[in-house]
């Protein structure tokens, strides 16, 4: 059983270890192409008629946890999308595309107790 438990662990280990090893062909062709490679990881992205969804995911915390109750607005990608074509000179970058803001209500440290009172509680 305890073989299994770390078969599971190294298989979620698996999407972290391709990200690590795509930013480094990442580094590596930027570096011998004299090029900007810019990765974007982009999250949940959120259309302008979808805002009106929030009233509804604020009632239920725990429905956009799997997310950490990150999102972008589509507008904002768009943007990011645009000064990364427009912008040169920082070789290899990853940039995280997401809002300041979450999609609920609660403050963080609110939302997490929340959620995981064991953990995150006082």
């Amino acid at each position: 059983m305890a073989a299994f438990g770390r078969e599971c662990r190294a298989l979620a280990a698996l999407p972290q270890a391709i990200r690590d090893g795509a930013a480094a062909a990442g580094r590596k062709i930027a570096l011998r192409a004299d090029a900007d490679i810019y990765a974007l990881r982009i999250g949940n992205v959120i259309e302008p008629h979808e805002y009106a969804l929030f009233p509804k995911w604020f009632q239920d915390p725990g429905f956009r946890k799997k997310i950490a109750w990150s999102y972008i607005d589509a507008r904002d990608l768009g943007e990011l999308c645009h000064r990364c074509i427009e912008t040169n000179g920082l070789g290899f970058q990853v940039f995280n595309a997401s809002s300041g803001d979450t999609s609920s209500d609660l403050p963080t440290a609110e939302l997490l107790i929340r959620i995981d009172p064991a953990r995150f509680g006082a």
